[in-house]
C-alpha cells in the first residue's frame, strides 16, 4: 500500500471556518541567555466584527539590551491575511516603518524622527524611503501573513492533524513560504511560580513544526525572526488550552534555543 502523503492547504483554505479569538488575551515570553534578558509581551484583540470579514489587531512588545520594538498588525481574523502593520524601534536611533498590504504587493514606508529631540508621534514623521515590494508571480493573488502571526494561524493545525498548511509570510523586504504541521505529543514541565497561568507542573503538549522557506530571489538578506528565533521553529501549544508554553528554534550568536511562556491574561480571568 502506498504511504498517503499528508493533504498540503493554503492558509485561505486552511482556516475556512470562522476563526475564535484564541483562549488567551495577553502573552508573555522571556529567553536569558549570555547574562541578558530578552522579554515579549503579545495581545490580540477584535477591533471589527467586519461582517463578513471580522478585523482583529495584535500587538507585540520586544526589548533587549536596551533595545525596544513595538509592533502592530490588523489582518482579516479569518484568513489571516495582513491588512496594515506598523513597527517601532529605538536603540541607538528611532525609526517607524509602516506596511500596506495590497493582493499583489506590500507598500513599505520608513519614517525618522526630523531630529534627536523630536516629540512628534512617530506616525507624523517625515518619511525617508518608500517602496513598493511586489509578490513574486507564482504568488500572486495568496494570502500573505507575517511572522507575528503564526502564532495564532500555526495553531490550526491542532484540529487538522493530517494536513500541511502554507502560509506566505512577508518580513521587511523579503517574502517566505512556511509550512505548519502536527509533528507529535510530548510532556513539558513548567517552573513558573504559584499562582501564575500557566501552572507549574508537567503539561501535555502537542508540537508544531514550522518549516521556513525563502522565495526567492530575496531583496534583501534573510531576515526571518519569530522572538528573535530564525531556521525551522517548533511551538509547543498546551493540549487544554492551546497556550503556545514554549518555542524552540535557532537564535543569533545562541544556537539553537528555547522561549518559554512566563505568563498569560486568560481573556476571561483578570490576573
Amino acid at each position: 500500500m502506498k504511504k498517503l502523503l499528508p493533504l498540503i492547504l493554503s492558509l485561505a483554505a486552511f482556516s475556512a471556518q470562522s476563526r475564535e479569538l484564541p483562549a488567551w488575551q495577553q502573552l508573555e515570553f522571556e529567553q536569558q541567555a549570555l547574562w541578558v534578558s530578552a522579554r515579549s509581551k503579545i495581545s490580540v484583540a477584535a477591533i471589527s466584527d467586519g461582517g463578513a470579514h471580522p478585523i482583529w489587531r495584535l500587538h507585540a512588545e520586544s526589548s533587549v539590551a536596551g533595545n525596544l520594538e513595538r509592533v502592530a498588525v490588523e489582518f482579516d481574523a479569518d484568513s489571516g491575511r495582513a491588512i496594515y502593520r506598523s513597527r517601532f524601534s529605538q536603540g541607538k536611533n528611532r525609526r517607524h516603518k509602516e506596511y500596506r498590504y495590497q493582493s499583489d504587493a506590500v507598500t513599505r514606508l520608513r519614517r525618522e524622527p526630523p531630529g534627536a529631540d523630536s516629540t512628534e508621534a512617530p506616525a507624523d514623521w517625515p518619511i525617508t524611503s518608500e517602496r513598493k515590494l511586489s509578490l513574486p508571480v507564482q504568488f500572486e493573488g495568496s494570502v500573505v501573513s507575517t511572522p507575528w502571526l503564526l502564532l495564532l494561524l500555526a495553531c490550526d493545525a491542532l484540529a487538522h492533524p493530517y494536513t500541511v498548511a502554507r502560509f506566505i509570510v512577508h518580513t521587511d523586504f523579503n517574502y517566505y513560504e512556511v509550512t505548519a504541521r502536527l509533528t507529535g505529543t510530548e510532556e513539558l514541565e513548567v517552573k513558573n511560580p504559584a499562582g501564575t497561568v500557566p501552572a507549574a507542573g508537567t503539561h501535555l503538549v502537542k508540537v508544531v513544526g514550522l518549516q521556513i522557506r525563502p522565495i526567492n530571489p530575496l531583496a534583501d538578506k534573510p531576515d526571518f525572526m519569530l522572538l528573535g528565533l530564525s531556521d525551522d521553529i517548533s511551538i509547543l501549544y498546551d493540549s487544554n488550552n492551546h497556550l503556545p508554553l514554549q518555542l524552540r528554534g535557532r537564535a543569533p550568536k545562541i544556537g539553537r534555543t528555547h522561549i518559554d511562556l512566563k505568563a498569560a491574561v486568560l481573556r476571561q480571568t483578570q490576573l
